[in-house]
């Protein structure tokens, strides 16, 4: 096809004008048999293991930043997982705060929790009458009353410990909650809240009633 075209050029020489056009045609013709010829380029494993990876980086980094803390995101995220309210907020230096607490609860529970069964079942061998029976405080503590008493002691601290632990994740969560909706309040240099003498008529009496007023600016 294309030796016939220059035939024809040559023939005619008044197409010549269209030889630029040709040689166009041709490069680009060219050029596409090359790109069709060559082996599909595919990614590799690892490049699609990182973009992966990436992927996930970035919705975990977008959930955790909004423009403005959201305090029912801030508390949902505490309580599924301790400190992560406090992350959301960008108050990083308080997880370590919150990670202590619930450790040092946590430990408390523990403690309270073996000493609380070991004293229990050491008054239930006591009171059994069974010889085969002997509690680890056999030769230490003598008195049953003593064992008693330690018993309802560490059961009472267990109950507390826990209640802490409760107690403590709640103050964590509120603390998400509260953290996240101070950050949307506005703090800005052109609030202002001023106590001033106040003077005002009473009416047909013609005396004054002098007292304070309270004024709060905003903005200039």
């Amino acid at each position: 096809m294309y030796l016939f075209y220059i035939c024809f050029i040559m023939m005619n020489k008044k197409w010549l004008f269209t030889i630029p056009v040709f040689l166009f045609l041709f490069a680009n013709n060219i050029n596409a048999s090359i790109i069709d010829s060559l082996p599909p380029v595919e990614i590799a494993p690892k490049e699609k293991k990182a973009n992966k990876i990436k992927m996930v980086y970035d919705k975990i980094d977008g959930f955790f930043h909004d423009e403005e803390p959201k305090p029912g995101k801030a508390i949902a995220l505490t309580f599924i997982i301790p400190g992560a309210g406090q992350v959301y907020n960008n108050k990083h230096w308080k997880v370590p705060i919150v990670y202590a607490g619930i450790g040092a609860l946590t430990y408390a529970v523990m403690y309270n929790t073996r000493n609380y069964k070991e004293f229990k079942q050491a008054y239930i061998y006591r009171l059994d009458d069974d010889p085969n029976t002997v509690d680890i405080f056999e030769g230490i503590i003598d008195d049953e009353a003593v064992l008693k008493s330690n018993r309802d002691r560490f059961r009472n601290q267990l109950e507390q410990s826990y209640l802490g632990l409760a107690g403590f994740y709640i103050l964590v969560a509120a603390d998400a909650f509260v953290d996240a909706h101070l950050q949307g309040f506005d703090i800005d240099e052109d609030l202002s809240l001023k106590l001033k003498p106040s003077v005002e008529p009473l009416a047909y009496s013609g005396s004054y009633s002098i007292g304070i007023g309270l004024s709060f600016q905003i903005g200039k």
